[in-house]
């Protein structure tokens, strides 16, 4: 059996990490229309905040990218968290509990941190919101998600 292992991203570790994001988002139930240049922006953009955390899950035999958690740690009132802006795993690698396997070593660095809480937004209808609820993530009942299109 295989051995995994996380670790922080590296600007280096982008081009892979990308073309994962676009083969994972391109496929159900997402079925997004994404270009490389796209991507890259947007791991760019989050990269270049003072607040980016970044993680991979890493076949260790292959060393090769299967899963990527990007975000950043916010500060508020009641503290700091990590929010996950996107967590993703390979489709050949999903169903196989490497998504928990992930999710509990990426808690345990955010711990690490000392970071209390991580937060994440997901769509109620997509395969994700089950897969957060499996992991003890709380649904919010007192928070809404809006977004206006200009």
């Amino acid at each position: 059996m295989a051995a995994y292992y996380i670790r922080e991203i590296k600007r280096e570790d982008f081009d892979e990490a990308v073309q994962l994001y676009i083969t994972v988002f391109s496929s159900e139930p997402w079925n997004d229309i994404l270009t490389v240049n796209q991507v890259e922006q947007y791991f760019n953009q989050l990269y270049k905040m003072n607040t980016f955390l970044g993680y991979l899950l890493i076949e260790s035999e292959t060393e090769r990218i299967i899963g990527t958690c990007l975000g950043y740690e916010a500060f508020w009132f009641k503290g700091s968290y990590f929010f996950i802006d996107s967590f993703y795993i390979s489709n050949q690698y999903q169903g196989k509990k490497l998504g928990q396997f992930f999710m509990n070593s990426l808690e345990a660095a955010i711990k690490k941190k000392e970071i209390p809480t991580i937060n994440l937004r997901t769509g109620k209808d997509y395969p994700a919101a089950h897969f957060y609820k499996q992991q003890d993530f709380s649904e919010l009942s007192t928070y809404t998600y809006f977004t206006k299109e200009l």
